[in-house]
């Protein structure tokens, strides 16, 4: 199974260094799993159990990274980082870097150079990064959901020095919920190509902030059908910032909820604490995470192991 990975970039190179060495050892010794013992409702199994499931074939990656012109020795970077990559058929890392119209923009462009021999198209910001054997993870989820067109997965939440704040349940979405928030995660979503290629669903450039959230929706509209896998695969940043709270952001939730939902926002908070009591009754049933291993930011040189000593799937978000 091939993966096709985008992340957008302008200017924050230590991030990406990480979110780069967290691509590339996704394929080193990776296996995707042909029929995979895990339940799709199960927790990530232990490093050894991994290793014990029935290997058929091996995983690639590719990791296209799309740059907007940054000037801090991105492009630099990655110009030597491809250049000295191994030769090998199982990963692969590609660049661009030009003008674009921003994040939205720059996935898209990402998204559409993906070739015709790719299975699976996802989006990883530079401060995210994927735990170790997630794409394997999400390759067994995949092919025990062959029907299914996109795959949502759960993450760990850290702050900005890489501690441990809570994980994160993708939760299966449902059209009316999704117009008030989402179910899941980008750094967790995984769709076919067929989603781009022939269901033609792409990021609404018009939008700068609230796009993830459009684009749920408009995977809603193309008659997306989705599959949850209760794993661990990813870890995101909470920097403590939102751009949805400056005035930027602040006149795109007005323009959303006039376009979404009828110029009333009645019913997010709604929603919001039925998702809440929804992930709330998924962890009394799923075994709470130990672990995670992560790159710290500006050191990509190895994974460093965190240990979980309050696990907790609440997250109070720090904007």
């Amino acid at each position: 199974m091939k993966f096709w990975i985008v992340t957008p970039s302008y200017n924050q190179l230590e991030w990406l260094k990480c979110c780069v060495a967290s691509v590339a050892d996704q394929a080193a010794g990776s296996h995707a799993v042909e029929d995979c013992s895990l339940p799709v409702d199960q927790e990530l199994p232990t490093t050894r159990q991994q290793d014990n499931l029935t290997a058929n074939h091996a995983i690639r990656v590719h990791h296209h990274i799309q740059d907007a012109c940054s000037t801090d020795g991105t492009v630099e970077f990655l110009k030597e980082y491809i250049a000295r990559q191994p030769a090998t058929g199982s990963y692969q890392l590609t660049c661009a870097s030009e003008a674009d119209g921003g994040m939205y923009d720059a996935l898209n462009r990402g998204w559409k150079l993906a070739p015709d021999d790719v299975d699976v198209i996802a989006h990883l910001n530079c401060d995210e990064q994927y735990l170790p054997n997630a794409l394997s993870t999400v390759a067994g989820c995949m092919k025990r959901h062959p029907q299914e067109d996109v795959v949502l997965a759960d993450m760990v939440v850290v702050d900005d020095q890489g501690e441990y704040i809570c994980h994160r349940r993708s939760l299966k979405p449902y059209r009316v919920f999704s117009k008030y928030c989402c179910a899941g995660m980008t750094a967790t979503t995984f769709h076919r190509a067929s989603v781009t290629k022939e269901k033609k669903v792409f990021f609404d450039t018009s939008w700068k902030n609230f796009g993830d959230k459009v684009w749920y929706n408009d995977l809603h509209r193309a008659g997306c059908t989705f599959a949850v896998c209760h794993a661990l695969v990813s870890v995101f940043t909470d920097t403590g910032e939102n751009i949805n709270w400056t005035d930027a952001g602040l006149l795109e939730k007005k323009r959303y909820e006039d376009e979404f939902l009828h110029g009333r926002s009645i019913g997010t908070t709604l929603t919001a604490r039925l998702l809440g009591l929804r992930r709330g009754i998924a962890e009394l049933f799923l075994a709470p995470p130990e672990n995670y291993s992560l790159y710290l930011n500006g050191d990509p040189a190895g994974r460093v192991i965190k240990t979980i000593s309050h696990p907790t799937g609440f997250w109070h978000k720090r904007w």
